[in-house]
């Protein structure tokens, strides 16, 4: 199951639960503005940006490995050990990160990336033909995912009910691997842009699915649930899916900064649009569903 960070900076924050269906771009729409900017000269350039594809083509680079760790030290007894004592131990005794092949993983990142820019139209080289990206005439952009993070963790579940004035909780341990990234962009146009480090965090863990239900017997609350262990298989999956998704998030950052660049102040509200190219619409989206912008790489 995939779960979203509240926030992208490395923290212990409650998440937010993404339940059920694995959304291709993982966007929540939060309301639509076709009807209410539809005059707007904000949405007017927006559409401009998306059907004269000012994009342009990206040029792909990938990081050469993965850091990987292994965080669940409750179950551990690591007093009195050095650091990499402790990071051999608690390597030993991963469920998921010692056994996820870089290789593999970053081929899967790389190919859901590729695939998700694809959907708007955009023709996306990897180092291996940056020679044809850069004989080109039209532009375009460097997107370069400097740095990938693996930390393997519990993940502390629990689900709430009301029955009758009576509060029930129930409390769930859940297997999760948190992926972090980071992403460096450059405009081959204009070498002066400032592009500040983009982030995006988001944590798999066990798909999960439980509710309450009042024994018809004997009165009792009693607690069902359905759990489906995560796997490296699911990791290597939901990798691929993540990949589409923060496609889309570079779209999206690079239409709004587009926006920002080309109008005036008092032209540009605060709205963040987010592109569906399938549907050809644009909608205002929440930073959940975004790069976070951060000065320097955690």
């Amino acid at each position: 199951m995939l779960r979203k960070k509240l926030s992208g900076k490395k923290n212990n924050e409650t998440d937010v639960k993404i339940r059920c269906a694995f959304f291709l771009f993982g966007v929540v729409v939060l309301f639509t503005v076709f009807g209410l900017s539809g005059c707007s000269a904000e949405y007017r350039l927006a559409k401009t940006y998306t059907q004269s594809h000012f994009m342009g083509p990206v040029l792909l680079f990938m990081p050469e490995f993965i850091y990987k760790y292994n965080l669940k030290t409750d179950s551990l007894d690591l007093s009195g050990l050095t650091d990499a004592q402790k990071d051999s131990i608690l390597w030993i005794h991963s469920d998921y990160v010692k056994k996820i092949n870089d290789s593999i993983f970053l081929e899967n990142y790389k190919s859901g990336y590729i695939t998700g820019l694809q959907k708007y139209g955009i023709k996306v080289y990897d180092e291996q033909h940056s020679d044809k990206f850069f004989a080109g005439d039209s532009g375009g952009f460097v997107v370069n995912i400097a740095q990938i993070e693996l930390e393997e963790q519990d993940y502390p579940f629990a689900d709430t009910a009301n029955v009758d004035g009576m509060t029930y909780t129930f409390h769930k341990t859940l297997n999760a691997v948190d992926i972090s990234s980071w992403f460096n962009i450059k405009s081959v146009d204009n070498e002066n842009a400032n592009f500040p480090v983009l982030f995006a965090e988001n944590l798999l863990t066990d798909d999960f699915d439980g509710f309450f239900k009042q024994n018809d017997f004997n009165g009792k609350i009693q607690y069902f649930y359905e759990l489906d262990s995560l796997s490296v298989k699911k990791i290597y999956h939901y990798i691929f899916k993540l990949g589409q998704i923060y496609a889309s998030y570079t779209y999206d950052y690079l239409l709004n900064k587009y926006l920002d660049d080309k109008l005036p102040e008092n032209f540009r509200t605060d709205i963040f649009w987010h592109y569906d190219p399938y549907n050809k619409r644009f909608y205002s989206i929440g930073d959940n569903d975004r790069f976070e912008s951060i000065k320097n790489k955690h």
